[in-house]
């Protein structure tokens, strides 16, 4: 199995501890590789095509959980088959992404007495004169608004995020989009507005834990995960230090603003990987797994990552975090996971 929730391993340990078995009688072992979404897609690709580059020290996986389920349509479109099943596949925790920023810049902006949403950050930050048009600033923020963003081409957010920003410069839902929309001058506008915007472009979201625990900070805007909230404040991001890697807290006091123009939603599935590789007894064991990962005390334990629950489990609020994905519900969700391939690929090189 292939996958990007980080407390999965734990519920490995404690799944083959149970001693699992099919109905057969076969032993049920779950075995987990760690991989950012881009990198299980481009591992199912690459054996499927059975390709010389794939690292044969690893198994063909059984079941993939990639952080957004738009990498499915990827993968399918890039084989020619759908070799995810999606609608057949269940849910194992949601999260929303949002704007995340300093209590202080927040409540400048008037949050949350106030709806603020990707417009209005975007206008601040092309803005000339920046926060010096708010009275409230504070002299250390400088007069320009820094936004920070990772790479669309292997991060699950920076690609939720982009198709968010096409749905909403097109006013329709994100997997009604067409390459008509993403050509439009207004919309292609809209969304290059955004890009001129970025002061801090890095790789994927690990990179961006570590700009938004380091000092100083390389932006005042970040676009991240509840989940990724919680785990900065629990202190469960490593910062390389010499040769070694410390867990480190953050010391800040950041909030999350959840956009006007909608929340995106990320769902981090189990999906069967429907190959001819893949045998009975695994599929039978794949389903044991995600039901197990559905289970209450499962749901609980995600909870404490900062993750929803997909099942009718209450939402408990995280430890070591002053920050709770329970306390707030979004106005309204963008749904990014059915956008076409041929649009994401315009989109994609409309960014580039």
């Amino acid at each position: 199995m292939m996958d990007s929730p980080s407390l999965l391993p734990a519920f490995a340990r404690a799944f083959n501890a149970q001693d699992r078995k099919t109905e057969s009688g076969q032993q049920i072992r779950v075995q987990l590789y760690r991989a950012n979404s881009g990198e299980i897609s481009g591992e199912i690709k690459a054996r499927l095509a059975h390709s010389a580059a794939i690292d044969r020290s690893k198994p063909n996986p059984t079941l993939v959980t990639p952080a957004a389920d738009h990498w499915v349509n990827d993968v399918n479109k890039g084989v020619g088959t759908e070799v995810l099943d999606i609608a057949g596949s269940d849910t194992i925790a949601t999260t929303y992404i949002g704007i995340i920023t300093s209590r202080e810049m927040a409540q400048c902006l008037g949050w949350p007495d106030k709806e603020v949403g990707f417009s209005d950050i975007v206008s601040l930050a092309v803005d000339p004169r920046g926060w010096e048009n708010y009275p409230c600033a504070r002299p250390e923020w400088g007069r320009d608004a820094l936004l920070a963003f990772t790479y669309p081409s292997r991060s699950s957010t920076a690609r939720s995020v982009l198709f968010g920003l096409y749905s909403i410069a097109a006013s329709k839902p994100a997997n009604n989009l067409t390459v008509e929309d993403v050509l439009r001058p207004d919309v292609a506008q809209y969304v290059k507005r955004f890009q001129s915007a970025i002061d801090c472009y890095v790789p994927d979201t690990l990179d961006l834990n570590l700009k938004i625990l380091s000092t100083p900070q390389c932006a005042h805007f970040y676009f991240i995960a509840e989940d990724n909230l919680v785990k900065l404040y629990q202190g469960k991001i490593a910062v390389p230090a010499n040769d070694r890697s410390i867990a480190s807290h953050l010391e800040r006091d950041l909030v999350m603003i959840y956009p006007k123009e909608g929340s995106i939603i990320h769902n981090h599935t189990a999906i069967l990987v429907e190959a001819d590789f893949l045998k009975p007894s695994q599929e039978e064991g794949a389903r044991a797994w995600s039901a197990f990962l559905r289970e209450d005390t499962q749901q609980r334990a995600l909870m404490q990552e900062g993750f929803r629950p997909t099942t009718g489990t209450p939402c408990i609020d995280p430890l070591g975090s002053p920050f709770t994905q329970c306390s707030s519900r979004a106005q309204s969700v963008i749904y990014p996971d059915r956008v076409d391939p041929e649009v994401v690929a315009a989109i994609l090189k409309a960014w580039d």
